[in-house]
């Protein structure tokens, strides 16, 4: 089940006797605001899921990473960078936090 506001979709996703959080966006401000909040809730240390999904890019010709979806806990955001219009610094910081 899926609600939704105009920048985002939130999902509560069924995995065996859990509940998923997942928020899907391509809204460089609720990706901030998701990190900010995983600080707040998850302390000093804790453990991070990554994936990444790739596409190629015709201008560069490159790679590049259209999709970046991040999991602490018992929620998880899957960034659209793809449909971004702005790409925020938040996630190279939080990925790059010895902590996580």
């Amino acid at each position: 089940m899926a609600s939704t506001d105009s920048k985002c979709k939130f999902y509560n996703i069924k995995f065996y006797k859990d509940r998923i959080k997942t928020i899907v966006t391509s809204d460089a401000h609720t990706v901030d605001r998701w990190i900010y909040q995983t600080y707040c809730v998850q302390g000093d240390k804790f453990l991070v899921g990554l994936d990444t999904e790739w596409q190629w890019d015709h201008e560069t010709r490159d790679y590049e990473v259209a999709v970046l979806q991040l999991c602490v806990g018992r929620h998880c955001l899957i960034y659209q960078l793809s449909h971004s219009e702005t790409t925020p610094q938040s996630p190279t910081y939080f990925l790059s936090d010895e902590n996580a």
